[in-house]
């Protein structure tokens, strides 16, 4: 066992330290992962990039399951709101959300209906 501990010396400020730390960049779109002075937060070069190594994994890993998983939600999203592609026949006509009276409730096959915007703006041709 080695007992004895690295001293580091920070080429920026000139200060000596035995453990520096572990400084994750998050203004980079890479969140680059760095070993650093802990006085000024210089990046300092260390024998030990196993270390260094596992942590930009971990990240990696978390932020492939953060788009995977904003993957699959999209994929939900898509299938939930897809109008159907069997053949939607209206029991009313065009236009009949814009002439129903206005204390009536909008019926239920109304508000699934891929054409509701366009049947209340759309005037009754007479």
């Amino acid at each position: 066992m080695n007992s004895e501990k690295q001293s580091y010396t920070c080429p920026s400020c000139g200060k000596t330290f035995t453990t520096p730390i572990l400084v994750e960049n998050l203004s980079s779109a890479t969140g680059e992962t760095y070993e650093a002075c802990p006085y000024c937060l210089t990046k300092i070069e260390t024998e030990k990039p196993t270390k260094k190594k596992t942590a930009v994994t971990k990240s990696r890993k978390v932020k492939k399951e953060v788009r995977v998983k904003q993957e699959i939600v999209q994929r939900l999203k898509k299938e939930v709101f897809k109008p159907s592609s069997e053949k939607h026949r209206c029991p009313h006509y065009l236009g009949y959300l814009a002439t129903r009276p206005k204390g009536e409730a909008i019926p239920e096959e109304c508000l699934t209906c891929t054409k509701i915007v366009e049947c209340m703006l759309k005037k009754a041709v007479g």
